[in-house]
């Protein structure tokens, strides 16, 4: 797994999978930590990752990543198909304002509205986010959406959407979260994302299986965008705003 942000920087995650049989299963570590990591920008090589350990690469040098430019990910080992991941274009940011606030409800629940335009131009996918702000932590928290969309493939009822039912229109949303504690704030982000995360989202909500029963079953066959290998590689750009003062 793989996901390159303009805020975050990138994550990488690396590790082998192993067949489940009849047998007892002994797992060897898993995580692969000597891989040859190459990160590109527009096709050009721009750095080689460095491992952090349980898996994990990231930059070696610093580096931002810009909107329009592409990237790309190559992973060479010594036992394994080298992977190559998608070609992704980084999103630019979607500007959304914030409307009307609702009081908190019995329950400490407070509703607001927000809306933002969509570009007509091109497909486009968004994930709402919400964080809290206190004196010594600033983290990601669950935040609740709701829109009317009479076709179900316009999103889930949850914060990920896809434009297929607002493409280059204006659209409304609401949004719910728990009323802030003492000397905190909250954010909303809108953060634009490739339709490969989409895809991803789309393809593991949908996929319910008996977890007893799986291992007598065919195997799910789960959204990927790596060559030679199995995982998922995604670009992210998002927006917040402080929502409650």
């Amino acid at each position: 797994m793989a996901k390159l942000s303009m805020q975050d920087g990138l994550t990488v995650k690396l590790s082998q999978t192993l067949a489940v049989t009849d047998t007892i299963l002994i797992s060897p570590d898993l995580f692969i930590n000597d891989a040859l990591v190459l990160f590109y920008e527009n096709e050009i090589l721009i750095d080689t990752l460095i491992n952090k350990e349980n898996g994990n690469y990231t930059f070696s040098k610093p580096f931002q990543s810009l909107t329009e430019n592409s990237y790309h990910l190559i992973v060479q080992t010594t036992d394994f198909e080298t992977l190559t991941t998608e070609k992704l274009t980084m999103p630019d940011t979607v500007n959304f304002q914030i409307l009307d606030e609702v009081a908190p409800d019995y329950n400490g629940v407070r509703k607001f509205s927000f809306s933002f335009t969509d570009d007509g131009t091109m497909s486009n996918f968004y994930m709402v986010k919400a964080y809290l702000q206190t004196a010594n932590n600033f983290e990601t928290i669950n935040v609740g959406t709701s829109y009317l969309f009479e076709d179900a493939s316009c999103g889930f009822g949850d914060a990920i959407l896809p434009d297929y039912c607002f493409n280059g229109e204006t659209i409304e949303l609401f949004a719910q979260l728990s009323d802030k504690e003492d000397s905190s704030y909250y954010y909303l982000g809108l953060e634009s994302i490739s339709e490969s995360f989409y895809l991803h989202y789309k393809n593991t909500v949908y996929e319910e299986y008996d977890a007893f029963e799986s291992i007598f079953l065919a195997p799910s066959l789960y959204y990927s965008n790596i060559e030679g290998g199995y995982g998922l590689f995604s670009v992210h750009n998002e927006k917040r705003k402080k929502v409650i003062e």
